[in-house]
C-alpha cells in the first residue's frame, strides 16, 4: 500500500462541466450582480487558477470590473482578443473557449461555491508546493536556516490562508 499523496489529474484531462474553474467562470460571464463579481474577484486572483486560460479569463474579468466595463461573454471575448496572445490565451483560442464556457450548464446560485472550491484546490496546491520547498530546502540548506525557512514558510502560508477565509464565519478548524 502506498502512502504517495494521490496524483491531481491536469485540468485538460477534467470535464469542464465538473471543474470549479470553469464553472466559476461560465457563472462571471452570466452574472449580473456586479457587486458579488467584484467581490469574488478581489477575493480570489489568477494565480489561485490551475488552468491557465481560465486564470487569463479571470483577470481580464477582474479588469473589466476595475475599469467599470461590461463583463459579459461578448466584452470579455473582445477585450480578450483585443489584448492579443498577451492574454495569455493564443487568439486562436480565444472563441471556442468562450462559447463552451458560455454554453456550460452551471448552477447561478452556486456561484460562491464555484468559488470556495476554486480558493480550497488552491489552497492545498500551495500547500503541497510548500512542503515540496521545504523537503528541498532539508537537503540543500544549512542546518542554522532550517528553522527559520520554516516559520517563513509557515507565516507564508498563514497568510494564504486567512485570504481565503477572511470572508467566512467558519475557518477549516472551526468546521471539524
Amino acid at each position: 500500500m502506498s502512502h504517495e499523496t494521490p496524483h491531481i489529474a491536469d485540468h485538460a484531462d477534467n470535464d469542464p462541466r465538473e471543474d470549479p474553474e470553469a464553472l466559476l467562470i461560465a457563472a462571471l460571464l452570466w452574472n449580473r450582480d456586479t457587486t458579488q463579481a467584484v467581490n469574488l474577484t478581489q477575493t480570489l486572483t489568477p494565480a489561485d487558477f490551475y488552468s491557465t486560460d481560465y486564470a487569463a479569463i479571470f483577470a481580464t474579468i477582474s479588469q473589466q470590473l476595475k475599469s467599470g466595463r461590461p463583463y459579459d461573454p461578448a466584452s470579455v471575448r473582445t477585450a480578450l482578443h483585443a489584448e492579443g496572445d498577451q492574454s495569455g490565451i493564443l487568439t486562436d483560442n480565444i472563441d471556442g473557449l468562450i462559447t463552451m464556457l458560455t454554453n456550460l450548464e452551471h448552477i447561478p446560485p452556486k456561484i460562491t461555491d464555484y468559488a470556495e472550491a476554486v480558493a480550497s484546490n488552491s489552497y492545498r496546491r500551495q500547500y503541497r508546493h510548500m512542503v515540496e520547498r521545504l523537503n528541498r530546502q532539508a537537503h540543500t540548506a544549512p542546518e542554522k536556516d532550517l528553522y527559520p525557512l520554516l516559520v517563513k514558510e509557515g507565516k507564508k502560508q498563514r497568510r494564504i490562508k486567512d485570504r481565503y477565509y477572511r470572508n467566512h464565519k467558519d475557518t477549516p478548524q472551526e468546521r471539524h
